[in-house]
């Protein structure tokens, strides 16, 4: 290093008192100093400087070896990269706080002609090194007050005595919910709030006092008219809601075979939900996310989601059921009402239609009780082998969920004519199985081009 030269004031704003500094470095020699006790003078001894003023020290400090120490040589140069990703600050905040601890007295930044670090050389620890002793002196003051502050908070801790002689004074209260008895402080008693006039057992309880036995008999009977409640399974409150789901899970025929032989006013809405999940993996199997849209569904509206499913099956306004289904596992608060009604007033409308009959005399077309239209008994063995040719193609699932609710009825001018027990199976199949069908057709030697598929009247 060279004073002359590398410490000139035109190559950096340097403090008043640099001269000082330049002669303090100078004249340091090696002391018998280790590690700790340096960490220790600069952790606890320099209060005048920041955190992070106090963090870069340390970090130049770091780079200083044990021979770098008793040789008094205490020049160290990281590089700017390094401490930036190290401590997550920019490049001119580093130069900021290296300039600082230059003012107070700390390190010397030495830098050549260029006003650049002077390689090596460019940090110089010597002031450090040389006012660690008074630092040491300083951290030992804290230490000593810190003590002093510790040894007053122990000889004034009456706190034992004062708790044997003067108990705090206790209330007994009984809580609302188990009629335990507990011991509470007046400090933590709860507000007083006006009673409010009620018929539950449990409230007449606490608004009359009663002996220990009658308290013993009203906790026995509040207990077991909740585990009978708790054992029904029921959490739709009302029968009418009871009702009001059955009447719309049999506005879509498609969910007939999964809620078969359930007894909707008296199941537990788990096994109800349950069910319609089953449908919807059922009934939209080419959806990967089905199920996670359902469990959405059920968070967004509880049981009232099997709703939203009968509206995303039965509604003709709903052009894509799943994507309806997707809309209400995102929208909370939604009233499926007006979805049901138009649902309702469509199944009445078909109900109306004139019946038709087959063309062979068959039977009716469309009966969707069961599900699966009535087809002639001549017709079917060919549904049949097309619907396993079909399953080979498309998956058993497919075809169960989509195909196998259609009603065969011949084939007439090269055209396939199918019945469907909805609006919705025939618009998914026209829009993703018609084609599978025509080749299924064609692999048993049907001559087919076209398939037509109408929905079916009861």
């Amino acid at each position: 290093m060279n004073p002359a030269q590398d410490h000139q004031p035109g190559f950096a704003r340097r403090p008043a008192n640099f001269g000082k500094l330049v002669a303090l470095a100078e004249s340091y020699q090696a002391e018998a100093l280790s590690r700790d006790e340096i960490t220790r003078a600069i952790l606890f001894g320099m209060p005048h400087l920041t955190p992070a003023e106090t963090k870069l020290l340390q970090l130049y400090f770091s780079f200083l070896g044990r021979a770098d120490l008793l040789s008094g040589r205490a020049f160290v140069y990281p590089s700017s990269k390094l401490l930036e990703a190290t401590t997550g600050w920019s490049a001119s905040t580093i130069r900021r706080l290296r300039q600082a601890l230059e003012h107070k007295g700390l390190i010397i930044r030495n830098l050549n002609r260029a006003n650049r670090p002077a390689h090596d050389e460019a940090v110089d620890l010597r002031p450090l090194l040389a006012t660690v002793r008074q630092a040491q002196d300083d951290a030992e003051t804290v230490f000593e007050a810190h003590r002093s502050y510790v040894a007053g908070l122990a000889g004034n801790d009456i706190y034992q005595e004062e708790r044997s002689a003067h108990p705090r004074e206790t209330d007994h209260l009984i809580q609302s919910q188990d009629y335990q008895v507990h011991s509470v402080t007046k400090s933590e008693r709860p507000a007083a709030k006006r009673p409010v006039a009620s018929t539950n057992i449990e409230t007449a309880a606490i608004q009359n006092p009663v002996s220990p036995k009658e308290r013993a008999q009203v906790r026995f009977e509040t207990k077991r008219v909740k585990s009978s409640q708790s054992k029904s399974g029921s959490t739709i409150a009302e029968k009418q809601d009871r009702g009001a789901l059955a009447r719309a899970i049999e506005l879509a025929p498609e969910l007939a075979p999964y809620f078969a032989g359930t007894e909707i006013g008296t199941a537990s809405v788990t096994a109800l939900l349950a069910l319609a999940g089953q449908a919807v993996a059922g009934l939209f199997p080419d959806r990967n996310t089905a199920t996670h849209t359902w469990n959405w569904a059920v968070k967004r509206h509880g049981w009232r989601a099997i709703l939203g499913l009968v509206s995303a099956l039965a509604d003709p306004s709903v052009r894509d059921g799943y994507g309806f289904l997707g809309w209400i596992s995102k929208t909370p608060g939604i009233d499926f009402s007006t979805n049901l009604q138009r649902a309702s007033a469509a199944r009445a409308a078909e109900a109306e239609e004139p019946t038709e009959t087959a063309s062979n005399g068959a039977g009716l077309v469309g009966d969707k009780s069961p599900p699966v239209a009535v087809v002639s008994l001549d017709l079917a063995p060919q549904w049949a082998s097309m619907l396993d040719i079909l399953s080979k193609e498309l998956g058993a699932a497919t075809v169960n969920a989509w195909l196998a609710f259609l009603g065969y009825h011949g084939i007439e001018a090269r055209t396939l004519y199918l019945t469907a027990p909805g609006a919705f199976i025939r618009d998914r199949v026209q829009m993703n199985y018609t084609d599978a069908i025509v080749r299924a057709a064609k692999a048993i030697g049907l001559d087919i081009t076209h398939v037509e598929i109408t929905v079916a009247t009861s």
